[in-house]
């Protein structure tokens, strides 16, 4: 008998946590197929954009739903705004732009290798393509680079 876990459920933990990843973007179907393989081991997520622009208290939806999806996974982020008060236990957040290369180049330093890395910061295509031809030769072999 297969026994059903809500927290295996990537939509329904976006809609208790509130991300936009479901709903409006219907994300979390995908994503649940792509990283499945991930579910259970202990990895290294960056997710670019925690939200809420320059509100310290708002966002960090998505980063809560990676949490409690991946129970093993150390999660990242990077936010132009200071975002420091959604960090918590395996949620550690760097302030900086995703098109300085100094900063992109200590975070990767203090993460280490990056096993999923999510853009869903700027959405100016200019810097999308900036930080996917710099990240992506940094993400670990069999990683996964996702642009929302």
């Amino acid at each position: 008998m297969v026994t059903f876990h809500k927290t295996s459920d990537l939509t329904f933990l976006a809609q208790i946590y509130g991300t936009d990843k479901w709903g409006e973007h219907w994300y979390t179907p995908h994503y649940e197929t792509h990283f499945r393989a991930f579910r259970k081991k202990k990895f290294n997520l960056l997710e670019i954009g925690v939200g809420g622009y320059d509100k310290p208290y708002s966002g960090g939806s998505s980063l809560r739903m990676w949490k409690r999806y991946f129970p093993k996974a150390n999660i990242f982020s990077l936010d132009i705004y200071d975002k420091s008060p959604h960090e918590e236990s395996r949620i550690r957040i760097f302030q900086g732009s995703q098109v300085d290369t100094l900063f992109l180049d200590k975070v990767v330093q203090q993460t280490g290798e990056l096993d999923i890395i999510i853009d869903d910061g700027s959405h100016v295509n200019e810097h999308v393509l900036f930080t996917f031809h710099y990240l992506f030769p940094k993400l670990k072999s069999g990683g996964i680079y996702v642009v929302e």
